[in-house]
């Protein structure tokens, strides 16, 4: 019997992370006869299905020997069933309909069992719920001074499978079962690289340790370069270093906000990115999941909106989109110096400071540069607005908020960073910390309110292969204020990605408000 390609709609990426049930509804007919509005009836079986499953939340199971996801179908905006307008997309009286809780089978009538496809599929998608991935758990820690070690990086090598350690040094990683006999790699500024076999570190709570690397300070005496040149040299070489090809990533992305040391909103999403090759046309942003806690019990919160995370992430790509201080033509003169060798993954790698002392414009920057010596790729930048100047800036990061609140910029920084695959670098991590001060006006005796804005995103898989670009209705407008956007809140979907633990304060935080975890779509 030919392979059979089985199709579960709507669900983008990682199949395997779909949690199936196979059990029949109670009144099938009856769900199957709601009503709904198709607001787009053309385009191919597989989008205005979709369409359907976005407007119903059901979604649907068919063979694509029997049905081709491609073809184009146009049926009328209206009011319909939801076997209407099904049977009007297929436009085949082979075709029927079973529901299945909150799937559609669309299967052949002349089938002498349709329930053998699902019982079929219900064990490949189990088997491979429990067999599919090994989840790797543990903590960093510095070998010496045993203190733990942020932001390390942990993959395996030569695939797009990895995730970094948070604040605490604490880490999660999942990959597939394939892989259980390869190393896992640790690396970070300044460390010796550590490759454990994923077997030994498997279904156990890890302590990882990471030795200092040291430098000879020969070494480092004939490796001293006029700094000026390295930059220069990593710009000429950014056409060899970056993707001339479009890419799609899965990336988490988190934001939160903290007052007074409290946590009020939390946001994590999963979204796929179409990414443009460096010199070329605007990046994309689809939504794949996302959830939102909020503690609805703070009292005095401040009214605050702060501009999109999303469009951030996607500017702070300081390759596709250089700062000032990785160009040479700007209107500014920084001074940058030669400060350091350090390594990176068992690479030396060039440290350049950078500062400004005469600016001329409202936002600049001072920080530091890390460059590849051997491929001349920028690996790292961490870098922030230079205070002295920082009050300057309050508009840049506001979007709105209470008209009886000031708002004042007190610290701004960034960390960016790039991994390299297949002998091409991609955005890896990034990571921002905007601190404010918040005053109610007409208040004589009241105090300052610290306000700490933050977001971080993870690039957690990249797709050479048939990349392209989204359609209009499902991209996601980057400039969307994420606290404002409606969605629908999938508790299964995510123990499935390679997240980034939260802090230990933050896991406080979180379990103190998870039961206020928005639902509303």
């Amino acid at each position: 019997m030919p392979k059979r390609l089985i199709h579960i709609a709507c669900i983008v990426v990682f199949m395997q992370c779909l949690a199936v049930s196979f059990i029949w509804g109670e009144n099938p007919e009856d769900d199957l006869s709601r009503t709904f509005r198709l607001s787009k009836g053309k385009g191919t079986i597989y989008n205005v299905l979709r369409q359907i499953t976005n407007q119903t939340g059901f979604m649907f199971i068919y063979d694509s020997e029997i049905i081709d996801n491609d073809k184009v179908v146009n049926i009328k905006t209206g009011t319909y069933t939801i076997r209407d307008a099904v049977n009007q997309i297929i436009n085949d009286q082979e075709i029927d309909l079973r529901l299945i809780r909150n799937h559609i089978l669309l299967y052949k009538k002349d089938t002498d069992s349709p329930t053998l496809l699902l019982s079929e599929e219900k064990e490949k998608i189990e088997t491979g719920l429990k067999d599919t991935f090994i989840t790797i758990s543990g903590i960093i820690i510095d070998d010496i001074a045993k203190k733990s070690i942020p932001e390390v990086s942990i993959g395996i090598s030569n695939t797009s499978i990895g995730t970094i350690s948070n604040r605490n040094g604490e880490f999660l990683i999942r990959v597939p079962e394939s892989y259980k006999e390869t190393p896992l790699f640790f690396s970070h500024m300044g460390y010796e690289p550590l490759s454990l076999h994923i077997d030994a570190i498997t279904d156990k709570q890890n302590i990882i340790t990471l030795k200092e690397k040291v430098i000879p300070i020969q070494e480092v005496a004939v490796q001293l370069s006029n700094p000026k040149r390295l930059l220069s040299d990593m710009i000429g070489k950014i056409p060899d270093n970056y993707t001339l090809k479009p890419v799609h990533n899965t990336v988490f992305y988190r934001e939160g906000i903290e007052q007074k040391g409290k946590l009020v909103n939390l946001i994590e999403s999963v979204m796929k990115i179409y990414k443009a090759p460096y010199d070329s046309s605007t990046d994309q942003v689809k939504m794949l999941k996302m959830r939102k806690i909020t503690d609805r019990e703070q009292k005095d919160t401040i009214v605050t909106r702060f501009k999109s995370g999303i469009n951030t992430i996607l500017m702070l790509d300081i390759i596709k989109h250089p700062l000032d201080f990785l160009q040479f033509d700007n209107p500014n003169d920084y001074i940058y110096y030669h400060y350091d060798i350090t390594v990176i993954n068992g690479r030396h790698i060039n440290v350049l400071t950078f500062e400004l002392p005469n600016p001329k414009q409202p936002l600049f920057y001072k920080g530091e540069i890390y460059i590849d010596m051997d491929t001349d790729a920028l690996i790292e930048a961490r870098f922030e607005v230079d205070p002295r100047y920082i009050s300057r800036t309050g508009d840049v990061y506001i979007a709105k908020k209470s008209s009886d609140v000031d708002i004042v910029p007190e610290k701004i920084t960034y960390n960016v960073s790039y991994k390299e695959w297949e002998g091409v670098y991609y955005v890896n991590y990034i990571r921002g910390d905007l601190h404010f001060k918040a005053k109610k006006k007409r208040q004589l005796f009241a105090g300052n309110i610290p306000i700490h804005v933050w977001f971080e995103m993870i690039n957690l898989d990249i797709e050479k292969d048939d990349v392209e670009r989204f359609s209009k209705n499902e991209r996601l407008q980057t400039k969307t204020i994420l606290a404002d956007t409606k969605y629908i809140y999938d508790a299964d979907f995510w123990h499935d990605f390679n997240i980034i633990p939260p802090e230990e304060e933050l896991t406080k935080a979180i379990g103190n408000i998870s039961a206020k975890i928005e639902e509303t779509y």
